[in-house]
């Protein structure tokens, strides 16, 4: 069986050649020849400036006829809408006596992008006066070689019951036409199956032939290349694909099989580019994590927290001078500081800072804030740990709120504090957190130094807030809620 492969005319020397591919392993394969007879005027729009990629360059042949009075004569050459270049110029002697005789220049620099090359000629007498420009004719030039494409790693997407990839790949753009993935199965149960890579911007290209990539000496990259199964060709580059030189497509695959992928560059006539680098890629099912309820709760009941006094309750912070805290004004009491003049003197705070600080008397007596902390009369239990909530409600100021339930402060497990000894008679406790603050209540007549757990979110002036203790356990899981009441922010 014999294919066209070229319509070929003589060199100079009046050889007809076709450029071939030279390494292969095994003969040559035979040609055959044969006369074509053309029109005369017969000619092609389309240079193609090489026949291979290595093979030589097909330079474009302009041909000219001298007038009469011609001693030299100039070529021109303009690229799309470009400026005219000269190209070529000689001595071009019009001889009477071959009126017909036809000169022959060869362009062989040929632009590396897609271009419309249109040629003029210019000839001068033998005083140097230059005839107007001839249009002699154009050519559209492709490329010597396509571009070869880079490919990006594949990103598996979608979803257990829709394995897809997607895959992303540069390449610009002069004289491509489509793009063909090659596609192979690395671990395929069998030489015939499938490879699955379906998706609505590529299609099978059926006249793959696996084989008709010969091993080249040498070259480890085509040796790879020689496995590919199947071929598959995008759209055309275009409004539904992407201009580029940036391309993307998605397409399904199957689950756990290794892909060999690779893509090259495809031109109008069909002619495939090199191949870029090639890819491994497995799409691996995601790993189905039990599903663990969260084990339902009942909520803490509320209640009481027993003490002597006004218990955990929230109240108006005020300094030494019995004016409202401007800055952090609401504190839940979560102690009472012992008021014996005699064992404890208050001192508000260290100079330069607002940490509460006291003083302990006599020397003998234990420092520790935690001892402070309000108990349960009925069980002894401790009130701490705990987390103070909040929650706006409405008064004449704010008639309509939120409702919404704020956490204003951390979970508060203990008291820190650490000590300085003064003298013999006395030592000064630091409480070096400004959560915590220890001030005078002037409703309170037989409690006049309560520990404070201050809240430090805003508030807004004549708002009124709710304000709830939910206590843990010592597995910090909440046992109860413990309501400390309602403190009115004044307007001024």
């Amino acid at each position: 069986t014999w294919y066209d492969v070229a319509v070929v005319s003589p060199d100079p020397n009046n050889v007809y050649w076709v450029s071939f591919p030279g390494c292969l392993i095994g003969p040559v394969p035979p040609f055959r020849g044969c006369s074509v007879n053309l029109p005369v005027d017969a000619n092609c729009d389309q240079h193609v400036a090489r026949a291979s990629d290595s093979g030589a360059l097909a330079p474009i042949r302009v041909r000219f006829k001298l007038t009469p009075g011609t001693r030299e004569y100039r070529i021109y050459r303009r690229a799309d809408e470009g400026p005219l270049t000269l190209v070529a110029q000689g001595a071009g002697a019009y001889d009477p006596a071959k009126p017909n005789k036809i000169l022959e220049v060869r362009d062989d620099a040929m632009p590396s992008s897609p271009t419309r090359l249109c040629y003029f000629v210019q000839l001068l007498n033998e005083h140097g006066n230059g005839s107007p420009l001839s249009f002699i004719g154009c050519k559209e030039v492709k490329p010597a070689t396509l571009p070869r494409p880079v490919l990006s790693e594949p990103q598996a997407i979608g979803a257990t019951n829709n394995p897809q990839v997607s895959l992303n790949w540069f390449c610009p753009t002069p004289g491509v036409a489509r793009f063909q993935f090659k596609i192979s199965l690395a671990d395929a149960p069998t030489p015939s199956a499938p490879s699955g890579f379906v998706g609505p911007q590529i299609k099978v290209f059926p006249a793959y032939n696996k084989d008709s990539s010969y091993l080249g000496l040498g070259n480890a990259k085509e040796v790879y290349l020689s496995i590919f199964s199947e071929a598959h060709l995008t759209s055309r580059i275009g409004a539904g694909f992407g201009p580029g030189p940036k391309f993307t497509i998605n397409a399904n695959v199957m689950p756990n099989v290794t892909y060999n992928i690779s893509v090259a560059a495809v031109d109008d006539q069909g002619h495939v580019g090199n191949a870029s680098g090639v890819w491994q890629f497995k799409w691996i099912p995601p790993v189905q994590l039990a599903t663990v309820p969260w084990p339902a709760r009942k909520l803490p009941p509320v209640q009481t927290f027993n003490v002597d006094g006004p218990g955990v309750t929230a109240g108006l912070l005020q300094d030494a001078n019995f004016q409202l805290d401007r800055r952090w004004p609401v504190g839940i009491r979560i102690g009472q500081m012992n008021q014996d003049s005699d064992q404890i003197g208050i001192t508000f705070n260290v100079p330069g800072t607002n940490y509460a600080s006291y003083n302990v008397y006599p020397f003998t007596l234990n420092p520790d804030p935690n001892t402070q902390v309000f108990r349960r009369k009925s069980s002894g239990e401790n009130l701490l740990p705990i987390v103070v909530y909040r929650q706006q409600v409405t008064n004449a100021s704010f008639p309509k709120v939120s409702g919404d339930v704020t956490q204003v402060s951390p979970l508060i497990e203990r008291v820190p504090w650490t000590v300085f000894t003064v003298n013999q008679s006395y030592r000064t406790v630091v409480i070096p957190d400004r959560l915590f603050a220890i001030g005078y209540d002037v409703t309170m007549e037989n409690y006049f130094y309560p520990l404070w757990l201050r809240d430090q979110q805003p508030v807004l002036l004549g708002a009124r807030y709710r304000y709830s203790v939910v206590r843990f356990n010592a597995k910090r899981e909440p046992v109860e809620v413990i309501s400390a009441g309602e403190v009115e922010i004044p307007s001024q």
